[in-house]
C-alpha cells in the first residue's frame, strides 16, 4: 500500500510521517519474528503480527521519544478490547480449521491483543527479563518454526516468573478479565479489595472465564510503592497507609484488562483527576466508557468525568474523548437530543482548541500538531460555525495556491469542506481527487466525498465506485469510509446492494465480504444484519461466515446501546 510507505515532504503531513515510521518498523521486525523463527502453524500467527506491532512501537519509542508512541498505543489496545468483548471474540491463539479461517486471524485480536499483551508482560517481568527470554526464543529457534509454548519457556526461563500461568488464560482463551476494586478505611489505612470476573459487552451467555492478571495497584500523589499483585480466581487484599487517598489500578495503563472501581474509589478518582498522569487519565475514561457501554455503570458517571476536561491538552486523553463523542453522535443519529448533545461536544472541547490556535507556532511539538488537527476535524463535525467557516476560507485559499494550505491541515480542512458540500464543491472535490497523482493525496479528496452529509451524494459515491477513479484495491476502503462518515448508513447499505456484484468483481478474493460487513456494521438496524446474513457471500465458507457474524453482532450491541443511550443522554443534558 504506497501511501503507507511514500512520504511527499511537501504535502503529508505529520501523522502521515508517523504512520510510515511504524509501519515500515513492523515490516522490519519480521525479520526476527517472520523471518528469523516463523510460526508453526496459522494458529500462532499471532506470533508474528503481535511481536512486530509491539517490536514497532518499541523501536518507534526509543528512537522518538518525543513521539509519546507507548501512551498513544492505548488506542490500539482500545480497538482491541473493543473486539474482545464481544460474543464473536476469539483467543489470540485461533484454531484454523481450513483455509478460508486464516484471513479471520489478521484481526485486531492477533494485531493489537498480542502487542499489548507482550506489553503487559513486559512491564511484569521488567524490560531485562524481558529481553533474554525474547534472545533465548530466537536463538533456540532460528531459521526454524517455534509455538507459543516456546516462547512462555524461554520467557519463564529467563524470569523466573509464572509466565505460561498468566499466558494460558490471555492466549488459549478470548475475553478481557474485569478487576473491580472496593476500598474501605481500616484502622487508619486503606484496605482495597480485587476481585476479578469477566468483562462482556452484549454477551449474556458468555462463559465465566477466569485469568492471572499482574495489576500495577497504587496511590495517586503518594509516597507509597506501587503494589504489584497477581490476581486470580481468588480475591486479592493490598492495604496502604492513610484514609481519604485515591487509588489506581492499572497505573501506567500497560495492562490488558478492565477496572471499576465502587462508588467512593471512583469518586476519589474523580477529585484527583487533574493529577493523574496522562496514562492514567485516559485509562480512568476508557475504562468509564466501556462499563456504559456495558451497561455496568450509567452514561452520567462518563460525561461527569468529561466535565473535568477543561484544562486538558494531552493528545491521548483527547482524542479518546473524541472518540467516544462521535460514537455517542452516531447513535444519536436522527434522534432530537443530537443537537443540544452537539452544543455540549463543542463547548467540551473549544477550550483546547483556543490553546492551540489555527496556525502552527514555532514550539509547537509533534503532539501539538497533530492535537490541533484532530480538534478542527471534530469542531467541524459538531457544527462549530466559526471552525467551519475558516476551513471555507482556507479551503478557497487552497483551490487558488495549494501550497497555502500547510500539510498538517489539509485533512482536517478538505474533510469539513467534503462534510458540508453543496453539489459544486462535491465535484470540485471529485475533480481535485481525479487530478491527484499521490495516493494519500487522492484518498484525502475522495474520503471528504465520503464524509458528505447531503444524502443526495450517497448515489453518486457508489457510482464513483463502479468507475476506475480509485483503484480497485481502494474501492472497499472507500465505500466503508461512505457507511461510517455517511447521515444514512442504512441507504448506503441499500444502495450498495444494488450494485454488489460489480463492485465485488472488482476486489480480490475473500475482500468482498469483508467490505460487505465492514459497510452493515456501521448501521445499528437489525435488518441490515438479517439481509448480510441471507447474502451468498456471507455463507460461502467458514471464515465468511465468521466475518458476517461478527458485524451482526457489531449491528446488535449498537441497537441496544442507542436504546439505553437516548434516554440517559437527554436526562444528563438537561441541568448541563
Amino acid at each position: 500500500i504506497d501511501n503507507l510507505l511514500l512520504l511527499n515532504p511537501e504535502s503529508s503531513s505529520e501523522a502521515t510521517r508517523q504512520l510510515i515510521f511504524e509501519v515500515t518498523a513492523h515490516e522490519m521486525a519480521h525479520q526476527w519474528s517472520g523471518d528469523l523463527v516463523t510460526m508453526a502453524w496459522w494458529n500462532d500467527v499471532w506470533l508474528n503480527e503481535g511481536f512486530a506491532s509491539w517490536m514497532a512501537a518499541k523501536v518507534s519509542d526509543a528512537l522518538n521519544p518525543d513521539w509519546l508512541v507507548w501512551l498513544r498505543q492505548h488506542a490500539s489496545k482500545e480497538l482491541a478490547m473493543s473486539a474482545d468483548a464481544r460474543s464473536t471474540a476469539h483467543p489470540i491463539q485461533l484454531q484454523i480449521a481450513d483455509e478460508s479461517q486464516i484471513r479471520s486471524a489478521f484481526d485486531s485480536i492477533s494485531y493489537q491483543k498480542g502487542e499489548a499483551f507482550l506489553r503487559m508482560l513486559e512491564v511484569y517481568l521488567g524490560e531485562d527479563a524481558f529481553r533474554d527470554g525474547m534472545r533465548r526464543y530466537m536463538k533456540a529457534h532460528a531459521y526454524s518454526s517455534a509455538t507459543t509454548a516456546d516462547l512462555w519457556e524461554a520467557l519463564q526461563a529467563a524470569s523466573g516468573k509464572p509466565v505460561a500461568e498468566i499466558a494460558a488464560g490471555f492466549t488459549g482463551q478470548p475475553g478481557i478479565p474485569l478487576i473491580r476494586v472496593a476500598t474501605a478505611c481500616r484502622s487508619g489505612g486503606t484496605s482495597a479489595v480485587l476481585k476479578q470476573e469477566r468483562f462482556t459487552v452484549d454477551d449474556p451467555a458468555a462463559a465465566p472465564l477466569s485469568w492471572n492478571v499482574p495489576v500495577q495497584i497504587g496511590v495517586i500523589g503518594g509516597s507509597e510503592p506501587v503494589r504489584t499483585l497477581l490476581v486470580g480466581k481468588t480475591a486479592q487484599t493490598v492495604n496502604f497507609p492513610g484514609c481519604g487517598h485515591a487509588l489506581k489500578a492499572n497505573l501506567g495503563d500497560a495492562g490488558y484488562y478492565r477496572v471499576q472501581y465502587d462508588a467512593a474509589a471512583l469518586s476519589a478518582l474523580t477529585k484527583a483527576y487533574p493529577t493523574l498522569a496522562p496514562a492514567d487519565r485516559v485509562d480512568l475514561l476508557a475504562d468509564e466508557w466501556a462499563l456504559v457501554a456495558a451497561g455496568r455503570a450509567p452514561l452520567a458517571d462518563y460525561l461527569d468525568l468529561t466535565r473535568r476536561l477543561s484544562g486538558e491538552s494531552t493528545l491521548v486523553v483527547l482524542s479518546d474523548v473524541i472518540d467516544k463523542l462521535v460514537t455517542i453522535d452516531d447513535l444519536a443519529r436522527d434522534a432530537p437530543v443530537r443537537s443540544e448533545f452537539r452544543r455540549y461536544a463543542l463547548k467540551l472541547l473549544r477550550p483546547a482548541f483556543e490553546r492551540v490556535g489555527w496556525d502552527a507556532r514555532a514550539d509547537d511539538g509533534n503532539q501539538t500538531v497533530l492535537l490541533r488537527a484532530a480538534l478542527i476535524e471534530a469542531l467541524g463535525r459538531f457544527g462549530d460555525e466559526a471552525v467551519i467557516a475558516e476551513c471555507k476560507r482556507r479551503y478557497a485559499a487552497f483551490i487558488a495556491a495549494p501550497p497555502s494550505l500547510a500539510p498538517n491541515l489539509r485533512t482536517p480542512v478538505i474533510q469539513t469542506i467534503g462534510r458540508y458540500a453543496d453539489e459544486a464543491t462535491f465535484e470540485q472535490l471529485r475533480s481535485l481527487g481525479k487530478a491527484a497523482s499521490g495516493t494519500e493525496e487522492k484518498l484525502q479528496f475522495y474520503y471528504a466525498l465520503a464524509g458528505a452529509q447531503n444524502t443526495a451524494f450517497i448515489g453518486v459515491s457508489i457510482k464513483i465506485a463502479l468507475t476506475d477513479e480509485i483503484s480497485n484495491g481502494r474501492v472497499n476502503r472507500f465505500l466503508i469510509q461512505l457507511a461510517q462518515q455517511s447521515s444514512d448508513p442504512g441507504l448506503v447499505w441499500k444502495d450498495v446492494l444494488a450494485e454488489r456484484t460489480p463492485i465485488v468483481a472488482k476486489l480480490p478474493a475473500g475482500r468482498g465480504v469483508l467490505m460487505l460487513t465492514g459497510i452493515a456494521q456501521a448501521s445499528s438496524d437489525p435488518e441490515v444484519g438479517r439481509e448480510l446474513l441471507a447474502l451468498p457471500e456471507a455463507q460461502a465458507s467458514q471464515g465468511a461466515r465468521y466475518e458476517a457474524a461478527k458485524a451482526v453482532a457489531r449491528i446488535h450491541e449498537q441497537y441496544v446501546f442507542r436504546k439505553r443511550l437516548l434516554p440517559a443522554l437527554s436526562q444528563w443534558l438537561a441541568p448541563h
